[in-house]
């Protein structure tokens, strides 16, 4: 959890020991202090757990693929070649044949497989490091509905045929196969499309399969369903939208082979049900180690990690002069969409570029330019110039949004100490120079 908080909030109060009672003296520590002593307590657990994980109790497996990622962002790159190669040299393989609850399908692929929540902890699955459990059967509380349809597929069913009425109706078999979307999370046209096209192929006829129409889902695909809708089971058509902003919550393509996840609770919608998850998985170390061998100058290692990934899925294989570090973001994005967070990530690159001043970057003004917000203006449709508007508010980010705000509420409620507040947001002007290192008292 600190390891993400740091990537949301750079520098932030630090406690190495569980808060019994009321607090009110926090005091902000620096986020490289807290790097430091993430990296310090995993260099020490792996050295105790297990290879095989026991119930409440990760392998150390799981251990050294965060490592790696710590290594990365305090850029002790062999480090992080060392700890990736234990995890890949250890008890897991990718997995690259049919398996699990669909594997008689012929019409299906291993990518589809490698995602059915009942196939995360199948003892054929050798490719999952770390996962979360999540039954319909386990008992009240223990049970946490993960609404991936709801939250990664568009608003397909609330679609307006040629007279304004809802031509689509979602408790048919329309929405038991496509599930409930509400548009939260929209996909860009960087991801949907331009991402896929690799020079010899487009998003329509890559042979890579985590584009492969078996496994997303096109909106021309989907039909107006009501009988009494004068275009039924006609393809539905977003120029029946009354606003633009209608368009993007309704209208953009979605990886059905990751958000496909019906529950099996009669009281459950068709937003999605329970079910197991990746936490940790063997393609992404392949990208955590491919990422260290960039920053080690050693392209071709790194472009060799990479195609274990892009060959099991029959994407074209690469060379190291392709590869940079935006291409390992570009294929961290066709690999862990809706599975990484992603924004920490980009923030860890970004630090990493700061630090060592690439391309101009530097960590005393982050706040004013990094390569987070450079990629995200020049890849993210929704913010181009004239901005795009949902109910007339425009999206629109400032390059201080690499850090989100500090909580004013934990501010102000913290008397007895200080808690800075993130570059660009109103309090800034009170902070005070963080801690910059955490001792032994303060790690009890």
């Amino acid at each position: 959890m600190y390891y993400w908080l740091v990537h949301s909030y750079g520098d932030v109060p630090y406690t190495g020991e569980e808060i019994m009672g009321t607090k009110l003296d926090f005091q902000t520590y620096s986020r490289w202090a807290i790097l430091e002593k993430i990296q310090t307590d995993l260099e020490w657990a792996v050295e105790w757990m297990p290879d095989t994980a026991n119930p409440n109790i990760p392998t150390r497996f799981a251990a050294l693929h965060l490592l790696t990622k710590v290594y990365l962002a305090n850029r002790e790159w062999d480090k992080a070649v060392d700890a990736a190669t234990e995890v890949i040299q250890g008890p897991f393989s990718l997995m690259t044949e049919r398996f699990g609850v669909d594997a008689d399908d012929p019409s299906r692929n291993v990518i589809w497989d490698l995602h059915r929540h009942m196939n995360i902890h199948d003892s054929q699955n050798s490719e999952t490091i770390l996962g979360l459990v999540d039954r319909a059967s386990a008992p009240d509380g223990a049970r946490v509905n993960q609404s991936l349809a709801s939250n990664f597929t568009p608003h397909w069913w609330d679609v307006a045929d040629q007279t304004g009425a809802r031509g689509v109706d979602v408790h048919t078999a329309h929405g038991d196969t496509l599930m409930r979307g509400q548009g939260i999370v929209v996909a860009s046209n960087f991801y949907q499309f331009d991402i896929w096209d690799d020079g010899t192929h487009t998003w329509g006829d890559t042979p890579d399969l985590r584009r492969a129409d078996i496994n997303w889902i096109e909106m021309s695909e989907i039909t107006y369903n009501v009988p009494e809708s004068p275009n039924y089971e006609e393809p539905i058509n977003w120029q029946f939208f009354s606003t633009p902003s209608d368009t993007s919550l309704r209208w953009f393509s979605w990886p059905h082979y990751k958000t496909y996840n019906p529950s099996n609770l009669e009281e459950s919608t068709r937003g999605g049900g329970h079910g197991d998850s990746y936490v940790y998985r063997l393609a992404e170390t392949y990208l955590l180690r491919a990422e260290a061998y960039f920053w080690a100058d050693n392209l071709p290692a790194a472009a060799n990690d990479i195609n274990q990934v892009r060959e099991r899925s029959n994407a074209l294989p690469i060379t190291g002069s392709d590869v940079t570090i935006d291409f390992i973001f570009d294929e961290r994005g066709r690999e862990l969409y809706v599975e990484e967070t992603r924004h920490a990530e980009m923030v860890r690159v970004s630090n990493i570029m700061a630090q060592q001043q690439i391309d101009g970057y530097s960590l005393d003004d982050l706040g004013q330019r990094s390569w987070w917000y450079d990629r995200v203006m020049r890849l993210n449709n929704y913010y181009e110039p004239g901005g795009w508007l949902w109910n007339n508010n425009a999206a629109i980010i400032e390059p201080h949004n690499i850090y989100w705000p500090i909580p004013q509420s934990a501010i102000t409620a913290n008397t007895m100490g200080q808690i800075n507040q993130n570059y660009g947001y109103s309090g800034f002007e009170n902070n005070i120079d963080p801690i910059e290192y955490i001792d032994e008292e303060d790690a009890d």
